[in-house]
């Protein structure tokens, strides 16, 4: 239980990370206003964007807390970003029809019955606390402009990223009607009890932000997952209280003092390999977060992407890294996935294209039964067909984890094999491979080790290995895998129907 005090400051032997507060039925705006200066006038660059001052033209529409209003503004300027959970509920959003009225002074409040309940609130917030621009996505992109859309979207790494503050919503629903916790009275719950002991009072704590966060809507959704990524400065509202989160520490009402926190970015090794497995971590995470529309796939990874592409010098094709390519096709599945419907854009060969757990198993690629595994490309040549025409994926060369062609390899015969004019599908994925005859091995459905199938973990490792087939030599031994494979295919060669 923290500690607190009736005298106030007083001579106490105890850790003081556990001085505990009394938090009120509304939200401590001064204390929130003391965490933000402390960290823009103390915390120095872990806590500042290193693009900062490198997208000066960049312009957004923001709403403008005291004149209630829609105004268009350029960076580099203050403002608070809103990271919710959209609701099912139809709310007041931006379109091209109203987006004229809606820059006239005054013309937010006069819809401010027609506003989800958390954009009302938040307005209110962030006038409290003395900022001036909230930037929220329903209101500053317009709804119905594919144009609009496709400027903010890969720019969400700068539009989260340069914010001073980012106000994120921690409820157990969906928050447009919801509204904020704490900002209105009576609108939050104060569930601490109090215990005298002498000169001290000892009160409960309330849950902590990792709880919290877990619990919440916000924390299973796919376009969520990149906000909080991608904010330097968060402040979480939830149900009990707020805590602040930036690139050195982490905060609470509940508390006096924090706990250490580093920026997901901060750290990172130099070398490839460091950094792919950061990359298949973040995927790891975001691949089974849920999407109302599975056509936003890419959309709510591509900020992530930006972010990747401008701190490691990447590029991409659909969301896989064309420098480490031929590793990068490697993802499997931990379970079952399921193809993400027709209105999904993402070519099938990439990750973005299906619904599920993704991951890049190191078990089998970094080493095998304690030995090292160094991965040799069978692939001579990878030609895309994207948005820049028919190109080359260029792969850069690594030491063990993944050997590339050479440099001066061309495709030029390649492109005899196809008509400039002709339509081909977007995202097209063409290679150059030797093959490799199946002759000599016998290919066959997984056969688990255990006998115990009735227990829950090994039910799952079958269902996860539904797909695959295993490959074994004359000898039986298994010498390798074969995923992502049609029930029909694998009746039709598995070759322990014939044993």
């Amino acid at each position: 239980m923290p500690l607190h005090s009736r005298a106030g400051n007083q001579n106490l032997s105890h850790d003081s990370k556990q001085l505990g507060r009394f938090v009120g039925a509304q939200i401590d705006l001064g204390l929130v206003r003391t965490w933000i200066n402390n960290c823009l006038n103390d915390h120095g660059p872990q806590c500042i964007s290193n693009e900062a001052t490198s997208h000066d033209e960049f312009e957004l529409l923001v709403i403008h807390v005291e004149e209630i209003r829609l105004v268009k503004a350029k960076f580099p300027f203050r403002y608070v970003a809103l990271s919710y959970v959209w609701g099912k509920t139809k709310t007041l959003s931006t379109t091209k029809d109203n987006l004229a009225v809606l820059q006239e002074e005054g013309a937010i409040e006069r819809h401010r019955k027609d506003l989800p309940r958390v954009v009302s609130d938040a307005i209110d917030l962030v006038r409290g606390i003395g900022e001036k621009f909230l930037w929220v996505d329903a209101l500053c992109i317009i709804q119905d402009d594919d144009t609009s859309k496709n400027y903010h979207i890969p720019r969400m790494d700068q539009i989260f990223g340069q914010a001073p503050l980012t106000a994120v919503v921690l409820t157990t629903g969906p928050n447009s009607v919801a509204g904020l916790p704490g900002v209105v009275a009576g609108s939050r719950q104060t569930p601490q009890m109090v215990a005298d002991l002498g000169s001290l009072q000892l009160v409960n704590g309330l849950p902590s932000l990792f709880n919290t966060q877990q619990r919440a809507a916000w924390w299973n959704r796919g376009w969520t997952f990149q906000e909080g990524i991608l904010a330097h400065r968060k402040f979480y509202i939830s149900e009990y209280q707020v805590y602040w989160q930036c690139g050195q520490t982490t905060l609470s009402e509940d508390r006096v003092q924090g706990y250490d926190h580093r920026s997901v970015f901060e750290g990172i090794a130099v070398d490839l390999e460091s950094q792919f497995h950061f990359y298949a971590s973040l995927v790891l995470q975001y691949s089974p977060r849920e999407l109302t529309y599975h056509s936003d796939s890419l959309n709510a990874f591509a900020g992530i992407l930006s972010k990747i592409t401008a701190t490691f010098g990447w590029k991409f094709a659909s969301a896989l890294p064309e420098n480490m390519f031929p590793f990068a096709l490697l993802w499997v599945s931990q379970t079952s996935i399921k193809r993400r419907p027709r209105a999904c854009t993402s070519p099938s060969w990439c990750w973005s294209a299906w619904s599920g757990h993704i991951y890049w198993n190191w078990w089998r690629q970094e080493s095998y039964a304690g030995k090292d595994v160094s991965l040799q490309p069978e692939v001579e040549s990878f030609v895309i067909n994207d948005c820049r025409g028919l190109r080359k994926i260029t792969c850069t060369q690594n030491s063990g984890m993944v050997l590339s062609t050479p440099e001066n390899q061309t495709y030029s015969h390649w492109a005899t094999d196809f008509d400039a004019d002709a339509a081909l599908p977007g995202a097209t994925l063409f290679f150059e491979a030797n093959t490799l005859s199946l002759d000599p091995y016998a290919l066959l459905k997984p056969q688990p080790i255990s006998r115990h199938q009735a227990k829950s973990s090994i039910a799952s490792l079958i269902n996860s290995l539904r797909h695959n087939m295993w490959i074994y030599d004359k000898a039986g031994r298994h010498c390798g895998t074969l995923y992502g494979l049609g029930e029909s295919w694998i009746e039709e060669h598995d070759e322990s129907q014939s044993m």
